[in-house]
């Protein structure tokens, strides 16, 4: 079905508001948009009659839902128009009218296919895995995407991806190397957000007492998009880097600065003209210990190194010699200070 001014189906106007387009539709619906204000108006029109729709999906028996009776409540309204409003004025609501038949229709086709897809995923098999603290996994997902996990990480998918989306749960950190499949885009649920993909790697950190939730392209594009609000996204490519932040539901991208943020999966440290400042808090995250320094002036010190790999002891002999300065260790904490 295709409204000729609009020049867009309302399926996809559907699949839009219920966030079931994959990257290619949602690029299509967001180029529409910016193509003239009554696009914009029209979807506006488009969300208020799918809001009265709402109550298609809490019938208990949505394979019994009536789109004749649908369509009766339709036409009693225009009647009901018809006793109390011009002819002139009714004419012109007449088009609204027609919209608002066309997204029962639409609807109730919509929510019957939903609802079987959700059936067959209920008979599916639950698979949850979780890592604990100073554990790493790697998890070969049903289409052959892998998913390294950092600590205290989990991830909830079913033995078989059913519907239109490869869809997991997911929380904690860890990084996504995802299998090309255009027909059935990859969709991950955290807390607050989506992010969906076709086929790319990036590194995402959800964790639930975090308020930024963050996401690291390292190949394709990305969507990243309020969970409540499908209006609130941003797309993401190589080398760039998009937040959201819980406390407003703020969505934002940058490119990426952070050349560690790799470094909890390959034990690698990059350091290029950091400040030793900076240097102490990264290694403070890394290995779980603390820093402090006595001589505030040394903290400015710059360093351009590379550790692969290495304890922190290593590192810390390392420094020592670099920098010229001396590093003593007290139960679990590191005691910087000026070679006297």
């Amino acid at each position: 079905m295709k409204n000729k001014n609009i020049n867009i189906p309302e399926e996809l106007l559907v699949k839009y508001l219920t966030k079931s387009t994959d990257l290619k539709e949602n690029l299509e619906v967001e180029k529409w948009l910016t193509e003239s204000s009554e696009n914009k108006h029209y979807l506006e029109l488009f969300q208020k009659v799918w809001q009265l729709s709402e109550n298609a999906k809490n019938v208990e028996n949505i394979e019994n839902f009536d789109t004749e009776i649908a369509l009766k409540k339709v036409k009693s309204k225009i009647n009901q128009q018809n006793t109390v409003q011009p002819k002139s004025k009714i004419r012109k609501m007449m088009p609204y009218f027609a919209i608002a038949a066309s997204i029962l229709i639409i609807v109730a086709v919509f929510y019957i296919m939903r609802v079987k897809n959700n059936n067959k995923t209920d008979n599916l098999q639950q698979i949850v895995i979780e890592t604990i603290s100073n554990e790493k996994k790697e998890v070969v997902l049903p289409d052959k995407s892998i998913v390294y996990l950092n600590e205290n990480s989990k991830i909830i998918y079913t033995e078989h991806f059913i519907g239109d989306f490869r869809n997991i749960e997911f929380s904690g950190e860890a990084y996504f190397v995802i299998t090309p499949d255009k027909s059935k885009p990859f969709k991950i649920s955290t807390k607050q957000s989506f992010v969906q993909v076709v086929g790319t790697e990036f590194n995402l950190r959800a964790i639930e007492n975090e308020e930024i939730e963050s996401i690291i392209v390292s190949e394709g594009k990305v969507i990243l998009e309020d969970s409540k609000n499908e209006f609130n996204n941003v797309e993401l490519s190589v080398g760039e880097r998009g937040t959201f932040n819980k406390s407003d539901n703020s969505i934002s991208k940058e490119i990426n600065s952070d050349e560690n943020f790799m470094a909890w999966k390959t034990g690698i440290l990059m350091f290029t003209d950091k400040s030793l400042n900076d240097v102490a808090e990264r290694l403070s995250l890394f290995y779980k210990v603390k820093f402090e320094f006595q001589n505030q002036e040394i903290e400015n010190l710059k360093l351009t190194a590379k550790y692969d790999n290495l304890e922190i002891s290593e590192i810390i002999d390392i420094l020592q010699l670099s920098l010229e300065i001396k590093i003593e260790k007290s139960d679990n904490k590191y005691i910087i200070r000026k070679v006297e």
